[in-house]
């Protein structure tokens, strides 16, 4: 299957996954990066509730081999609670300044 015509961001996706201690978040995500599951993870404690929640990056169609090492690791959590949210695609690149009609000042001229 030729897929070089679609752009790596239509497969990816953001997982949340809250996790009840530091100790378990950061288990998860040093384990999911050495199994190379997701690019990247954020740490978001929630004050209120003591709990950490992870928002990570990973292609989308690894979220079941995600959700199984997850499940293994996640002790704090009745139910595996792991959600994908599809990350939004740009077909054409963001205008740059010019193209919004912005013009830097110019300091100095005489």
């Amino acid at each position: 299957m030729d897929v070089s015509h679609v752009p790596i961001a239509a497969e990816l996706s953001e997982l949340l996954l809250p996790c009840s201690s530091w100790q378990e978040a950061h288990d998860i995500v040093d384990d999911l990066l050495k199994q190379r599951l997701i690019t990247h993870a954020q740490f978001l404690p929630i004050t209120a509730s003591d709990t950490i929640t992870l928002v990570m990056r990973a292609l989308a169609s690894d979220f079941e081999r995600i959700a199984r090492a997850v499940s293994k690791l996640q002790h704090g959590v009745d139910a595996l609670s792991l959600q994908p949210l599809p990350l939004a695609i740009m077909d054409e690149p963001a205008p740059s300044d010019a193209h919004r009609g912005f013009r830097p000042a110019v300091t100095g001229e005489k």
